[in-house]
């Protein structure tokens, strides 16, 4: 029975109760286990007769129960009856509940004066045993450090005296939440304000695109009839090709060395010029409408976020098949690439790498050379991770686009293709280029120690990748954050992540039964040297086709009180992650093969990780994770 119930019960006793009866009736409800509130018995008409009659001592034992504590009883015992074992037990038991009321923190030494317990051991029993099961106190012990670490304390009753400052509590606090309203009202008004302002920029920029355009095209148009009539005119002076064979374009850039038709004594005028160029620079724009210049894109396996702090990808706004990465060397990059948009179209070409060491025939590599898809830059294409196609332009732009966004244009068994590109408007503005740190991070810990195995040997069964960085990096992916080993040739990684960083492991071969036949994902973490703290990273269970389970487990969540060496073991049960299929996203059991960690707070977190496996069905186990 709880509490209310309870104080409805001695009020129904106690109404029509007088003298030696109610003076039995206070006693029994002082020793009533689970009555914690007297104030409502205290005001019966009844009981305060009491306090001017011979049995003034039960109802001053009324008040102490209701107000006070175990140091007003030991201050003047003489005022009250003589009080039991149960009844004394309940008036500690209420005194720490006193001391706990606006604390977060007591230390031992605080709560045992407060109740006058001999030792630490009758201390947590009184806290664990009674304090938290009957909700008199929430809140965590820390024998560490000898205090509680206080969450919530049960309400006592409240003299009438203290009403008026509990009023004036409340009343500051309805303030204080008015002026949050308000505040919060207004940041409504100003982001409307906002987003009519930007829909009629957003109408202002279309209709000034569309003029350009129409312009442009007017231009290409002027062009086509001249060329018709073996003539390209300027309004001042115009040249006619056929009188021009034979004559060197002396220009610098791709064209130069190439045989053009200049008129003997005569100079093209600005416009003339433009469309000279557009003619003959097959590195300019190689499309009529809109110039769209040729390019080159790879592809990279979808990471968990990109370096420009968009956030997660998956439920980014375009969503991971219309993104991409730009490299650190390209101009645009320089210029502040996060957040640009870029219209592709797939070009039968020949596809050069950086430091020309491939050059490949991609004539036939477009599903259809007239399809176009926008992507929007959201990522880093590092020269220092890949010389080969981030470094330098070998004469094309290079992109490198989400497995999705390639696979829209060709096959990604290709590899590599040939690109016809142009900037487009876009909805999210460029914020500046992101941050070369991570990478520079990321190479520093590769040249201490780049083969960390992660997994422990044969734990995971034959196929699991190493955490190794270069060509195969299919292993991990880790944005944002800092690689740091515990030590060389070792089983365990040391990471710093940022917010929507992470890092993931997964066998070579797409399917694997080690997770089917397993009961749960056990390792061992610890804070990084110089840390405050073990990490609470999220993690979750998927496949390398991005299917995931349905669930999240934070790493706090599977924490034991296992620890070897300052090395906590983490247990988390397959069966918490909620794996099944769901249609065109889920995975069950049996399609697992990627272990992923991530970071969803707010700032960085260091985290240590050694001695991953997945523990098999066969075993068993206690509730708290044992074996």
């Amino acid at each position: 029975m709880d509490n209310s119930l309870k104080v409805e019960q001695f009020l129904l006793l106690a109404k029509h109760a007088r003298g030696l009866a109610l003076v039995d009736l206070i006693g029994k409800c002082t020793a009533e286990p689970g009555l914690y509130t007297f104030g409502e018995i205290l005001s019966l008409p009844g009981v305060q007769e009491l306090q001017s009659s011979e049995h003034a001592a039960a109802y001053k034992l009324l008040q102490l129960y209701a107000y006070g504590t175990w140091k007003d009883y030991r201050a003047d015992a003489s005022r009250y009856p003589p009080l039991s074992e149960v009844q004394q037990h309940k008036l500690k038991l209420l005194s720490l509940v006193s001391a706990a009321d606006g604390a977060r923190t007591l230390s031992y030494e605080a709560l045992m004066t407060a109740a006058e317990l001999p030792n630490v051991r009758a201390l947590e029993d009184a806290l664990i045993t009674d304090c938290f099961y009957s909700g008199l106190l929430r809140g965590t012990l820390d024998q560490r450090n000898r205090c509680l670490h206080v969450e919530a304390a049960f309400c006592r009753d409240v003299r009438p005296a203290d009403l008026a400052g509990a009023a004036g509590a409340l009343g500051e606090w309805l303030a204080a939440a008015n002026g949050v309203l308000r505040g919060i009202e207004e940041r409504i008004d100003w982001t409307a304000n906002a987003a009519a302002a930007a829909e009629r920029q957003r109408g202002e920029t279309a209709a000034a695109l569309d003029a350009e355009r129409k312009s442009i095209r007017t231009t290409i148009e002027l062009q086509a009839q001249a060329d018709s009539s073996g003539m390209l005119m300027d309004e001042q002076e115009g040249f006619s090709l056929a009188e021009l064979e034979g004559a060197q374009d002396t220009r610098p850039g791709p064209s130069s060395g190439r045989h053009t038709k200049r008129r003997s004594g005569a100079t093209s005028g600005a416009a003339g010029k433009r469309c000279y160029r557009h003619l003959l620079d097959t590195n300019g724009p190689t499309d009529e409408e809109g110039f769209f210049t040729n390019g080159r894109a790879t592809w990279f396996e979808h990471p968990h976020t990109g370096s420009c702090g968009y956030g997660k990808l998956d439920g980014y706004k375009f969503g991971r098949d219309a993104v991409a990465a730009m490299p650190d060397v390209n101009p645009d990059y320089k210029a502040g690439a996060c957040g640009r948009c870029y219209e592709l179209k797939c070009r039968g070409i020949r596809a050069l790498s950086a430091d020309g060491s491939v050059d490949l025939d991609r004539s036939d590599a477009c599903y259809d050379s007239t399809t176009r898809i926008v992507i929007q830059i959201v990522d880093t294409c590092p020269c220092k991770g890949n010389e080969k196609w981030c470094c330098g332009d070998a004469g094309l732009v290079h992109f490198d686009l989400s497995d999705g966004a390639f696979a829209r244009l060709a096959p990604q068994g290709k590899g590599i293709i040939g690109l016809a590109w142009r900037p487009v408007p876009c909805e999210l503005a460029g914020n500046g280029t992101a941050s070369e740190q991570d990478w520079q991070e990321m190479e520093q810990a590769v040249d201490a120690g780049a083969s960390l195995e992660v997994f422990a040997g044969g734990e995971l069964g034959q196929g699991w990748k190493k955490t190794v960085y270069g060509d195969d990096l299919k292993a991990m992916y880790t944005y944002d954050s800092s690689l740091v080993p515990v030590e060389q040739g070792g089983r365990a990684l040391c990471t710093t992540v940022g917010q929507y960083g992470g890092f993931d492991f997964h066998t070579a071969a797409e399917s694997t039964t080690v997770f089917e036949n397993g009961e749960a994902v056990e390792y061992w973490v610890r804070a990084p040297a110089g840390g405050s703290g073990i990490g609470d990273l999220v993690m979750r269970l998927g496949n390398v086709i991005g299917r995931t389970c349905t669930k999240e487990v934070s790493v706090s969540a599977g924490l034991t009180q296992d620890v070897v060496d300052g090395w906590t073991r983490v247990y988390h049960p397959i069966s918490a992650f909620e794996c099944k299929d769901m249609g065109d996203y889920g995975a069950t059991p049996s399609q697992l093969n990627r272990l992923q960690w991530e970071n969803k707070q707010s700032g960085k977190q260091g985290i240590c990780v050694k001695d991953v496996k997945i523990v098999p069905r066969v075993a068993s186990f206690d509730g708290a994770g044992r074996r």
